[in-house]
């Protein structure tokens, strides 16, 4: 009987985590790249097959100087940002090496119904007087990023809609090129002569 409880409990947890945890299977390449008064960077974000990757460049912040700036930030791998944080990290100088732990910054995304909101935040170590140590990661402070997903149904129709206006214009000039004709059979039969006013002027009268 405990077995049975037990296998049974198991399975109840298996089927918990399964469904706890909302896995997006869709592939984007998100890049953001902005330049305003006080800060510049550029972020990619490349999800694929549920593992997200991503690239961060600083090229200004307020406070940053060009030591921080050259520092290359390294983010994890083999995360799923959509499931649990991607830890990106400036490396450790020597004249950090009194820091118990690293500064980073972890980055989550969330999708929503028309538009994916990606979020950096900052984790900040103090030294041993208890002092902020910081880089140029944590130095740039939290962000918010917003992508805006394309709608490909509404595209489709958008598509189809432009090929029905298409036919739709090509029948109307066929009609007319086809009207125009019957026109000019008609002056010719008439006695006129095409290329002279008066055949003009009777095209003009039947159009």
């Amino acid at each position: 009987m405990k077995f049975f409880l037990l296998i049974l409990l198991t399975s109840f947890f298996v089927t918990f985590n399964l469904f706890s945890h909302e896995e997006n299977h869709e592939n984007y390449k998100m890049n953001f790249n902005v330049d305003d008064t006080i800060n510049k960077y550029d972020i990619l974000i490349i999800q694929e097959n549920d593992i997200t990757d991503v690239f961060f460049k600083i090229h200004k912040c307020k406070g940053c100087s060009q030591r921080e700036l050259n520092e290359n930030i390294i983010c994890s791998k083999n995360r799923n940002a959509f499931v649990a944080p991607v830890v990106c990290k400036a490396p450790k100088y020597k004249h950090r090496s009194f820091l118990d732990g690293e500064n980073m910054a972890e980055l989550t995304c969330k999708k929503l119904t028309s538009r994916i909101i990606c979020e950096v935040k900052a984790k900040i170590i103090n030294d041993y007087n208890a002092v902020p140590d910081k880089n140029a990661l944590t130095k740039l402070g939290n962000l918010t990023l917003e992508y805006m997903l394309i709608d490909k149904d509404k595209n489709e129709h958008k598509d189809e809609d432009n090929n029905i206006n298409e036919n739709l214009s090509k029948d109307i000039k066929e009609d007319k090129l086809s009207k125009l004709e019957k026109i000019k059979s008609k002056c010719i039969k008439l006695g006129l002569k095409e290329k002279t006013e008066k055949f003009a002027d009777c095209v003009l009268r039947f159009y």
